[in-house]
């Protein structure tokens, strides 16, 4: 691509079964498989119980950083949550991540 193309290593962020009050950050790579550097300009969690941390600086073309999701671990009960990572990849401007998993007692 020409553009800048941004591929995530995952879709979905699987945290299994996890203890309440666990430490509830996760990562997955970002990857820009195009040709112009590659900008997120937005993070942002389906609630606030599930926080995104995209990276501020540009990703250059074939590099890759990592995103980091912290989800709320007291919250006892079944994960269901998106997160979306908006960027400037014009054939995909918007990229939607599942995050599951279960936090229990």
């Amino acid at each position: 691509s020409k553009d800048a193309a941004i591929f995530l290593s995952n879709e979905t962020l699987d945290y299994g079964e996890i203890k309440k009050g666990s430490e509830g950050t996760r990562e997955f790579d970002v990857m820009n498989k195009g040709a112009q550097p590659l900008l997120l300009t937005g993070c942002s969690g389906s609630c606030g119980c599930t926080v995104p941390t995209c990276p501020r600086e540009p990703i250059m073309p074939g590099k890759s950083a990592k995103i980091s999701v912290k989800y709320d671990t007291n919250r006892v009960g079944p994960i269901n949550k998106i997160v979306t990572i908006m960027s400037n990849d014009p054939s995909n401007p918007s990229k939607t991540v599942a995050v599951r998993g279960t936090v229990v007692e």
